[in-house]
C-alpha cells in the first residue's frame, strides 16, 4: 500500500502517519472496487503539486473516502471519467492544491461531499446529477483567485446539464467567485456563507434553457475584495429562471445583485445592507464610477460588457445583446442604501423601491448606450461613491470610457454626477458640460441624448 500507484479494491483503515505518494506517478492511490470504504485514520498523504492523490475508477459505486489530509496535489481526489455512483467524500482536508481539491469528471451520480476542509484548494463538480455538497469550508485568502472559484458546478458535455445539485451550510472565503454555477438545472443552494470574495456567487452561461435554480437563506458578507473589480454579492449572466429569496447581503460594495443578459429572475424578501459611506475607504472595493445599488440590471458594468469582446467601435447594437427581461423585485429590505435599482436597456422590470424614492432617467449618446434608470434613496442629501482612495465625493458618480477603460486624457469618456440639488454631465469628448437643476425630488426625470 505504501508504494506509489497502488490499487485498493476492498475496505481498508490506514494507521495514522505521514506518507509521500505520487512523486513519480500520475496517481498515488487508485480505488478500483465497488463498496470500498477507505479510512485514512487522519494520516497525511503528500504530493509535489502534480498528479492525483486518490483516483476513484470508472463505474465503481458506494465508495467512501474519509479522514485523510491531502497536501500539495494537482487534484486531491478525482472521480475519473465515466459513470461512478454514490461516492462519499467525508471529513478530509485538502491543502495547497495546484489545480483543485475534489474533482468529479464525467457522468458521476450521487456524489456526497460533506464536512471537508479546503485550505487553498477548491471543489469542481463536472456533469452528473444528484450531488450533495454539505458543511464544507473553503478558505483561500487570495490564493484561489487563480482557480476563480471555491466551488464550481458545471457541465462540460454538450447538451448535457449537471442537475439536481444541493449545496448547503458551506462556507467559502477569499476567492474570486465563492460559488460558480454554469450549465446546471433544478438545483438548490441554501444556508451557505460567502465571505470576503470578489463575487460571492456567480451564475453564468446556463445553456439557454430554464435553469430553475433556487437560492435561499444564504449570507453574502463583504464581497468587496476586488480581485477582478466586481465587488458584488451575486452575479447572474446569461441565465434563466432563478429564485432568490430570504438571503442577507451585508457590507454590500458596488452591487448586491448584478444581472446581465438574463431572464425570469425573482428577487424576493432579501436584506441589502451597504458599506456605510464614511467607511468605504476602509475596503478594497473600487467602483470605477459605477452607481452603488442593491440591484443593477445592466448591459455594461463598470464600463465593461464582461464578455471579452469590448472594442472602441462597440455601439448600442452590441450592447443590446446583453439586455435582461422579466425581473421581479419584491418585499426586500434596504439599509444604508443609496440606490435601490439601476437598470439599462432591460424590459419588464417589476420593482419594490419605496414610494418616496427619487428617480432619474438619462441616456448617454444613443450610438453607445440605451436609456438608464436609477431609483434612489431620498434620505441622502447626495448620492455618494468612492472614486479612488483620495477622492471621496459626496455624489453618485457614473462614467463610461468607450467600453474600453479609457480615461479623460486618452479615451472617449462620459461622466455623470448626481447631487440631490443638481446633476452634472460631461459629453463623450469632454467638450461640453451640462448642469441640470432638479426641481421635483419625488419623480425627477432627466433625459439626455
Amino acid at each position: 500500500f505504501y508504494q506509489n500507484g497502488c490499487t485498493v479494491s476492498t475496505n481498508l483503515t490506514l494507521r495514522n502517519g505521514n506518507y509521500s505518494m505520487s512523486i513519480n506517478e500520475t496517481i498515488g492511490i487508485r480505488i478500483n472496487g465497488t463498496g470500498t470504504n477507505l479510512d485514512f485514520g487522519f494520516s497525511t498523504i503528500k504530493g509535489n503539486q502534480s498528479g492525483i492523490g486518490i483516483a476513484i475508477a470508472v463505474q465503481v459505486g458506494n465508495v467512501h473516502v474519509r479522514n485523510c489530509n491531502l497536501v500539495e496535489y494537482r487534484r486531491g481526489i478525482s472521480v475519473v471519467s465515466g459513470i461512478a455512483q454514490n461516492v462519499t467524500i467525508y471529513n478530509n482536508t485538502f491543502t495547497n492544491g495546484s489545480k483543485s481539491g475534489m474533482v468529479t469528471v464525467g457522468n458521476t451520480k450521487g456524489a456526497n461531499i460533506t464536512q471537508n476542509y479546503f485550505n487553498n484548494a477548491t471543489i469542481f463538480l463536472d456533469t452528473g446529477d444528484h450531488h450533495t455538497v454539505f458543511n464544507n469550508t473553503v478558505i483561500c485568502n487570495g490564493f484561489c483567485a487563480s482557480f476563480e472559484y471555491g466551488f464550481f458546478f458545471q457541465s462540460t458535455t454538450a447538451n448535457n446539464m449537471a442537475t439536481n445539485i444541493t449545496a448547503s451550510f458551506n462556507h467559502v472565503e477569499g476567492t474570486l467567485k465563492g460559488i460558480q454555477i454554469g450549465q446546471v438545472d433544478n438545483s438548490t443552494l441554501h444556508n451557505n456563507t460567502l465571505k470576503n470574495n470578489d463575487i460571492g456567487m456567480s451564475l453564468s452561461n446556463g445553456g439557454g434553457v430554464p435553469n430553475n435554480i433556487t437560492i435561499t437563506n444564504n449570507s453574502f458578507i463583504n464581497n468587496t475584495f476586488n480581485y477582478d473589480g466586481y465587488n458584488v454579492g451575486m452575479r447572474i449572466f446569461n441565465y434563466s429562471t432563478v429564485f432568490i429569496k430570504y438571503n442577507n447581503f451585508t457590507e454590500v460594495g458596488t452591487a448586491g445583485i448584478f444581472i446581465q443578459q438574463s431572464e425570469n429572475i425573482t428577487i424576493d424578501s432579501n436584506v441589502f445592507d451597504f458599506v456605510p459611506i464614511n467607511k468605504r475607504t476602509n475596503y478594497r472595493l473600487v467602483d470605477h464610477g459605477q452607481p452603488v445599488c442593491a440591484v443593477s440590471i445592466l448591459e455594461a458594468y463598470k464600463t465593461y460588457i464582461g464578455s471579452n469582446i469590448e472594442q472602441k467601435t462597440d455601439n448600442i447594437t452590441v450592447l443590446n445583446l446583453f439586455k435582461s427581461r422579466n425581473i421581479t423585485i419584491t418585499n426586500n429590505t434596504y439599509y444604508n442604501a443609496q440606490c435601490y435599482l439601476h437598470t439599462q436597456g432591460s424590459s419588464l422590470i417589476f420593482d419594490d423601491a419605496p414610494a418616496d424614492r427619487w428617480y432619474i432617467r438619462h441616456q448617454f449618446p444613443t450610438s453607445l448606450f440605451d436609456v438608464e434608470e436609477l431609483f434612489m434613496n431620498p434620505n441622502f442629501k447626495n448620492m455618494t461613491t468612492k472614486k479612488n482612495s483620495t477622492d471621496l465625493n459626496d455624489t453618485l458618480t457614473q462614467s463610461y470610457s468607450a467600453i474600453t477603460g479609457g480615461n479623460q486624457n486618452t479615451g472617449r469618456m462620459m461622466f455623470y454626477r448626481i447631487h440631490k440639488d443638481y446633476s452634472f454631465f460631461h459629453n463623450v469628448n469632454i467638450t461640453q458640460t451640462y448642469n441640470i437643476s432638479i426641481f421635483n425630488l419625488t419623480n425627477a426625470i432627466i433625459y439626455l441624448s
